[in-house]
């Protein structure tokens, strides 16, 4: 990795205060610039070979300035000067030939961030291809002895990397950020009685070498995937309560956050319309966000408009507080933004009475029904909110998983989906930017035998 980054970024933001002045000295009134580099290595292990040896670095400029209330932008992945230039020209004579909006432009000066923050996501460590395949064949290894039921090994991977980005504005506001990246994954392959194999897989992802989960815990997750679908049986047709399983839970609120961006309020293209201020989830759900989550990669002091962060409260007692907006959309809503420019990072799903559970003790509350583990294809119409799925999971009777199950599809309108939340885990995965366990509906229905 860089020893001499912050030389780099300096360097880096140089070129952005060049690059902004040359534009505005060739008649943009307003400029956005971003300069960034990533470099990633990462090789994968198979039967104590290698398998897969990867490597890239990539560079480059993206430009967006305003003419006019015209937007043009434009990209280039050479960083000389001249090359620069002949940026903002294409840039330029993009604007020239776009149709104004009054939308189009900067954040007015006020809700800009000034300030930066670190949230302590650079942990630069020296490595190599040599030391990456180590650690690799010591992951196959412990995976292979960990379980005499493994019929397979896919593979073992470990990745790292390195990303710096500077961004910059003609308000003359410019930051910088450094992050590195480690990844460590398994993959194996067990078989069942029908002769009909099943894939484990599990993955760990921090800035910090140190913080990566412990190999144990990914191999056991994965195991755990893999053995516990073997030999499935069927499910009758019906209605039943239905648990969906930390990692299968995400896209509850993932599907709800994206309903309720500007853009899908101005274009009236959701399945929740008009719905600030509306009870949407049970009345003791709430959902927070915050951006400055120390270590997590995805903590941002400022959006992609370069909007001010700040913590912020998508859903109290179960009624939508307000949408994600970004510059452009609150606009066009006649509304002002909220720093959503790219979506929200680290939310947390959280309750006011005591329903908040352990993944066993949540079984034992569901006592008969379904733990969805994993969705097979998906049929989610994003206007209507009707959701359909295939599914695989576990069948329960008497608070207690009695067998595997497979080929069937669950079904239901989204907005049911969410009032019907009685309950939720206390087993978040911090690997998502969704901080939520698993989660238990009242009822959905099952298409089966």
């Amino acid at each position: 990795m860089t020893k001499d980054i912050d030389q780099e970024i300096n360097q880096l933001s140089e070129l952005v205060s060049r690059a902004l002045k040359k534009a505005k000295d060739k008649g943009a009134d307003q400029v956005y610039l971003s300069v960034g580099r990533a470099s990633t290595s990462s090789i994968s292990c198979r039967k104590q070979n290698k398998e897969k040896i990867k490597y890239s670095n990539s560079m480059g400029i993206s430009i967006v300035l305003y003419k006019d209330q015209a937007m043009g932008s434009s990209q280039t992945n050479e960083l000389s000067d001249g090359a620069i230039e002949k940026c903002i020209d294409a840039a330029l004579s993009i604007a020239k030939y776009t149709d104004p909006d009054e939308a189009e432009g900067l954040p007015e000066y006020d809700l800009l961030a000034k300030e930066s923050k670190d949230f302590d996501v650079y942990h630069s460590q020296q490595m190599d291809m040599d030391k990456a395949f180590e650690i690799c064949k010591s992951l196959e290894q412990q995976t292979l002895v960990a379980d005499r039921d493994i019929d397979n090994f896919q593979s073992s991977s470990f990745g790292w990397g390195e990303k710096v980005r500077v961004v910059g504005n003609s308000h003359d506001i410019i930051f910088s950020k450094k992050l590195t990246t480690y990844t460590k994954s398994v993959h194996l392959i067990m078989k069942g009685n029908d002769d009909k194999s099943k894939h484990g897989y599990s993955s760990t992802y921090e800035a910090d070498l140190k913080d990566l989960l412990e190999d144990d815990f990914i191999i056991n997750e994965a195991i755990e995937e893999a053995k516990t679908a073997l030999n499935p049986r069927k499910v009758k047709t019906g209605t039943y309560p239905v648990i969906f399983k930390r990692g299968e839970s995400d896209f509850l609120f993932s599907s709800f956050y994206a309903a309720i961006t500007g853009g899908s309020q101005y274009y009236k293209t959701g399945y929740l319309q008009d719905c600030k201020g509306n009870e949407v989830f049970p009345s003791w759900l709430s959902i927070d966000e915050d951006p400055f989550v120390m270590k997590d990669l995805g903590s941002s002091f400022m959006d992609g408009d370069m909007v001010k962060r700040d913590k912020f409260c998508i859903v109290k007692d179960g009624v939508v507080q307000d949408y994600l907006l970004s510059n452009y959309y609150a606009k066009k809503l006649n509304l002002i933004t909220n720093g959503h420019s790219g979506g929200v990072t680290n939310t947390y799903v959280k309750s006011s009475i005591d329903n908040v559970c352990s993944y066993t003790d949540l079984v034992k509350k569901m006592d008969k029904g379904l733990i969805i583990t994993s969705t097979i294809g998906q049929g989610f119409n994003h206007q209507t909110g009707d959701y359909s799925s295939g599914a695989e999971g576990f069948w329960v009777e008497n608070g207690e998983i009695q067998y595997p199950v497979s080929g069937f599809t669950i079904a239901g309108n989204i907005l049911d989906m969410y009032r019907n939340i009685v309950a939720i885990g206390s087993d978040i995965d911090a690997r998502t930017d969704v901080n939520v366990g698993s989660v238990l509906l009242s009822s959905m229905k099952i298409a089966g035998e």
